[in-house]
């Protein structure tokens, strides 16, 4: 039976930090993750690096490893004129690094402070707007692979972001072995793709995951910043209709060796319980597939 390593992700800014990770630990995780938030954003970069540094000791001493941090939508910036825009990219990854995380996790054809960035890129046009997206990210990959850091870009579920071959086109054209995926189920759930396909495209592009369940989306109902909490409920997964056997199977079939990641998981209210659960329930869904 593959019986594979897990990981979740938690908000490092949390009161009770070291008594969390913890029972992180003790429910079955091996890895934990990381994203910015609007709390650690604020930190200027002195108090998140002592942050970074009581982090790193409080999961050495459980033996807990850090794995990804995930960054919203900042990749891109729509300036002639990169400079500025590497600078900041490559201080944040200079920050980062101090974790000692794997992946790095960004949002596939971002643009920096554009909520809607399916309508800028029409407007510019998809071929020039890859063009320069490609540009910009083949210097943080290249950047980033000192501290051998990999890029993962999310399918997030907008135009031009939904499908795993959106992001096979971006990776085409950087052309850098640190740029792969960031298969996020419920995203793909609430577009109505078929996640077996959508796994399969990836091959071993795939570099991590961000895992979770909810209903879909049968109305097939345009989604966007306002409606998507509607649909993308960020469910333990086996709490909603994704089938996470086939899931499993697809995983082993492109001989997916990296940590199983859980992404902001919710449905039952005792953080304690939650953890434990979400454990039990992969643990069977593994057991499952092997019969």
């Amino acid at each position: 039976m593959k019986h594979r390593k897990l990981a979740i992700y938690i908000d490092q800014t949390r009161k009770n930090f070291f008594d969390f990770i913890k029972k992180v630990k003790e429910a079955g995780f091996d890895y934990i993750c990381f994203q910015d938030s609007e709390l650690w954003m604020k930190l200027n970069k002195r108090e998140r690096l002592k942050k970074i540094e009581k982090i790193n000791n409080l999961c050495k001493k459980i033996n807990l490893i850090i794995l990804a941090y995930h960054s919203c939508p900042v990749l891109l910036s729509l300036e002639e004129n990169q400079k500025d825009n590497f600078k900041q990219h490559f201080d944040y990854i200079d920050e980062l690094k101090n974790f000692g995380i794997y992946f790095w996790v960004l949002h596939n054809r971002s643009i920096k402070d554009e909520e809607k960035p399916w309508i800028k890129i029409k407007e510019i046009g998809k071929k020039k707007f890859d063009k320069l997206t490609s540009f910009v990210l083949k210097e943080l990959c290249q950047y980033a692979c000192q501290y051998n850091i990999s890029i993962a870009l999310e399918n997030v579920p907008y135009l031009y972001t939904k499908k795993i071959s959106d992001i096979l086109e971006i990776i085409e054209k950087v052309d850098e072995e640190n740029l792969g995926v960031c298969f996020d189920s419920g995203h793909s759930n609430i577009c109505n793709l078929d996640l077996k396909k959508e796994i399969l495209l990836c091959k071993d592009k795939l570099f991590t995951t961000h895992f979770h369940d909810n209903f879909g989306n049968r109305k097939k109902v345009f989604i966007d910043d306002k409606n998507i909490s509607k649909y993308d409920l960020h469910l333990v997964p086996g709490l909603g209709t994704i089938n996470w056997i086939e899931v499993n199977k697809t995983l082993n079939k492109i001989g997916y060796n990296y940590p199983v990641v859980f992404e902001g998981i919710k449905g039952i209210n005792n953080e304690e319980e939650l953890l434990k659960i979400t454990v039990k329930l992969w643990r069977s869904f593994e057991k499952l597939t092997e019969r």
